[in-house]
């Protein structure tokens, strides 16, 4: 059984939702990012998301834009990438690992060879921005063959139809955004969530992400989904104060949940 999906069932058998984190891998030098990683972790997140940097992040807020930039500044490249992931797994084999980037960089690199790649150094599934499902039909197959999931993202203006297209592909989870805008912006609709979550009758898990910057918002916006996503409230956490204060936000959060 593929990580995810292994820790998800663990969390519904709970009765608990899901935390998944995002980072920007290098944007704080490699052998950092590793140890926030494990803090992230032992601080209560159960699904890691590591990005991979990209020069035109365009669905990503300042937040992240920043943290792409600061990552290509440091020589980051997708070697450094696996090197980060291959040095969390020789302590941590349990938690999902997601790469969350731009197909480009999968494409330079090769997709079979890069999703081969994923499977030796211990990723779990994947978040490819800018592919969308009419064009990720070959990409989905040589994925499966490594059982690694390609995380499918839907937004408010899927509607059920394509919806429907779209969970009889999905694999682990659907990724709902929360806000018609880049990540990290404009606050979470919760009525919104509630009605179009309600509408869509999904059968897979459905994670929310983008906006979610509060334990206020996590909470209300549990009560809805399986898991939310944070990424750019626990970046912004750790520039203003560190690991330390990253580790506080994290608590916070996990503690609503």
């Amino acid at each position: 059984m593929n990580r995810i999906e292994n820790t998800i069932k663990k969390l519904q058998e709970i009765k608990k939702k899901a935390l998944a984190g995002y980072f920007m891998g290098g944007e704080f030098g490699i052998e950092k990012t590793v140890k926030i990683m494990h803090a992230g972790v032992h601080a209560g997140i159960d699904i890691l998301e590591l990005g991979f940097p990209f020069s035109d992040p365009t669905a990503d807020g300042t937040t992240i834009q920043e943290s792409a930039k600061k990552a290509l500044a440091n020589g980051t490249k997708l070697a450094d990438i696996f090197y980060i992931v291959s040095e969390f797994r020789k302590t941590n084999t349990n938690t999902p690992i997601i790469l969350m980037g731009y197909f480009n960089i999968v494409f330079q690199f090769g997709v079979e060879n890069f999703l081969k790649k994923c499977k030796e150094v211990g990723i779990d599934g994947l978040i490819i921005v800018d592919l969308p499902m009419e064009e990720s039909q070959e990409f989905e197959q040589i994925a499966q063959k490594y059982n690694i999931f390609l995380i499918q993202i839907v937004s408010f203006l899927t509607n059920k139809e394509r919806f429907s297209q779209i969970q009889d592909r999905a694999k682990g989870f659907i990724y709902l955004v929360s806000t018609l805008g880049v990540t990290g912006q404009a606050k979470p609709i919760i009525e919104r969530i509630q009605s179009y979550i309600a509408k869509m009758q999904p059968k897979l898990p459905i994670f929310v992400g983008f906006g979610i910057s509060s334990p206020q918002s996590a909470k209300e916006i549990s009560q809805y989904c399986d898991g939310i996503i944070v990424g750019s409230h626990f970046i912004n956490s750790i520039r203003s104060g560190g690991v330390d204060k990253m580790v506080k936000s994290i608590k916070e959060i996990k503690e609503v949940l």
